[in-house]
């Protein structure tokens, strides 16, 4: 799991990765600022492999958008469904590489994470003076990306409504948040 989670923080800030572990806070901060530019000058992979972290950011846009929008017009009412969704996608990532620790072995490191039972550890290669997380090691999920994009565009979706003011009430607006949400998580 957070090896699919990975694929979506890098940073541009700062100087050059030194040791894997500072490239892994850069990739953090770029997830977080959802900086697709950082992600690119500190990860090494292929356009498909960029893509799926793109709709990784666009997920986690979504998710805090709809929280934050949630949590203006419901308060009280959408608090226990906010705090139900627990943290972002990459607020639990980050939370996870607090406790990683690296083996390495010469220009090549494998991250090891304390509390993940993965089997495909995130991988980073030198280069020159500059550690970049290779996302050739990590093995992007597609019904896990499919259901975040379709995740992404209920959010949206039902963001967009709450801010027109499309619902009488706060029932209303959740009846059709648990509609669609599990139609894009694949449920019935």
């Amino acid at each position: 799991m957070v090896a699919g989670l990975i694929l979506s923080s890098c940073g541009k800030s700062g100087p050059p990765a030194s040791t894997p572990k500072e490239a892994v806070g850069s990739f953090v901060k770029a997830l977080q600022d959802g900086d697709m530019s950082a992600l690119h000058s500190i990860c090494t992979g292929t356009d498909a492999q960029f893509t799926s972290l793109q709709h990784l950011l666009d997920a986690n846009k979504s998710m805090v958008r709809f929280k934050a929008v949630v949590t203006k017009k419901y308060a009280d009412q959408g608090k226990p469904m906010v705090d139900g969704m627990g943290d972002s996608p990459i607020d639990d990532m980050s939370k996870s590489l607090q406790t990683a620790d690296f083996k390495i072995d010469g220009d090549n490191a494998t991250m090891v994470v304390k509390i993940s039972t993965d089997k495909n550890p995130p991988k980073f290669h030198k280069d020159g003076s500059r550690w970049k997380l290779d996302l050739a090691g990590i093995n992007a999920n597609p019904d896990q990306e499919r259901q975040g994009i379709a995740a992404a565009k209920a959010f949206d979706a039902l963001s967009d409504k709450v801010e027109a003011g499309k619902y009488k009430d706060f029932n209303e607006f959740a009846l059709d948040a648990q509609v669609q949400l599990n139609a894009a998580m694949g449920g019935h």
